[in-house]
């Protein structure tokens, strides 16, 4: 791929995955470039620079292609880890030296994502893309072309060009308009050799729901059964995060938590929050929140903890997040509760994503 094309496709890949305000536009600004109120005017007028000038491309490339080769691995995640025997390593070992990658429009555009017209013409299903071994880590990426719903605002002056729409925006003070589009997810299956743990990522964090999850989480072990030739016995042993959620409160020696969720002794149910700009704050040092400690037992069912780290020397900061998200009737079940996937956010390097599985798992 030329230089000048290349630069095009990492920086729409990168405005596409990495958060705006608090990691992309300081390190754009750190690196002199030119930013503009919000990502679509920021990255048009760039690609359009890269089009003109094969060195700004190169440059761009040198600077931003390994922070977004990271960024891939982790990100923002929905993670679900599993403990591997020996016979499973032996296994996956030996299949991942005979696995042979299909060619297809996302395999020729990783680590890219494809544009949408492109997408448009791909099958749904799962496939494996490209596979990685570098030393005791396999890292498989598959790539599925799911289905969402985006919400668009519709507003007047967004269509001032075309007096007909314009007049019949000004109507209304709101129009909210809905439509069905095709994404690109690329989708993780990481094993580590010497940890004996396989870990699925899924590329995304705003699925809510439960059934969702699993359905997604389904196919890509469907789809690594039938490259890898694995067997059920693979994914028996799942890591239960439950126990974390109470781990991770009471663990005061790192990280701030931004949100929680417990039931009290009188079987109230609470929720606090803080993910302001205060990189100090935490919800369990607050004035309610330690007076109610004083009065009554918490049982947390729900937690959001996050972690500061920075780019480089001169400290371009940024918070990364993981939350643990149980529902208050599982604290009352008879049997153990099983939490069986955890939400990464802003996950921007790989040392973000394996200090919070080490935590947990």
């Amino acid at each position: 791929m030329h230089s000048s094309q290349e630069a095009i496709e990492l920086a729409k890949s990168l405005f596409k995955k990495m958060p705006w305000e608090s990691q992309l536009r300081p390190l754009l600004k750190y690196y002199d470039y030119e930013v503009h109120l919000g990502v679509e005017k920021t990255l048009n007028p760039l690609m359009e620079d890269f089009q003109k000038d094969e060195m700004k491309s190169r440059t761009f490339l040198l600077i931003f292609k390994k922070i977004y080769d990271e960024l891939l691995l982790c990100g923002n995640r929905t993670v679900q880890i599993f403990k591997l025997d020996d016979d499973s390593i032996d296994h996956i070992k030996k299949a991942s030296k005979e696995i042979f990658i299909l060619d297809s429009p996302e395999k020729e555009s990783f680590p890219y994502y494809l544009d949408e017209e492109t997408l448009e013409l791909s099958d749904e299903k799962a496939k494996l893309i490209h596979l990685i071994e570098d030393g005791d880590l396999l890292t498989f990426y598959f790539s599925s072309n799911r289905k969402i719903t985006e919400r668009i605002r519709l507003e007047p002056t967004l269509n001032d060009e075309n007096e007909e729409i314009f007049t019949f925006l000004s109507k209304f003070d709101k129009v909210t308009a809905y439509r069905n589009l095709s994404r690109q997810y690329i989708d993780i299956v990481n094993i580590d050799l010497s940890k004996k743990i396989l870990d699925i990522r899924i590329d995304a964090t705003d699925i809510s729901n439960k059934k969702d999850i699993d359905s997604i989480l389904e196919s890509i072990k469907n789809e690594f059964k039938e490259v890898s030739k694995c067997s059920l016995e693979t994914f028996r042993n799942k890591v239960n995060f439950f126990k974390s959620i109470d781990e991770l409160y009471n663990d005061n020696k790192t990280g701030r938590v931004v949100e929680i969720s417990f039931t009290t002794d009188d079987g109230y149910i609470h929720h606090e929050k803080d993910r302001g700009r205060n990189a100090s704050g935490d919800v369990r040092t607050s004035l309610f929140h330690e007076g109610g400690r004083e009065k009554t037992e918490i049982d947390p069912f729900k937690i959001s903890k996050r972690w500061s780290d920075n780019f480089n020397k001169e400290s371009i900061s940024y918070e990364f997040e993981l939350t643990l998200n149980s529902k208050y009737r599982d604290l009352s079940n008879s049997s153990i509760t099983l939490l069986d996937h955890l939400i990464v956010k802003m996950a921007s390097k790989k040392s973000n994503y394996d200090k919070i599985i080490d935590l947990v798992s």
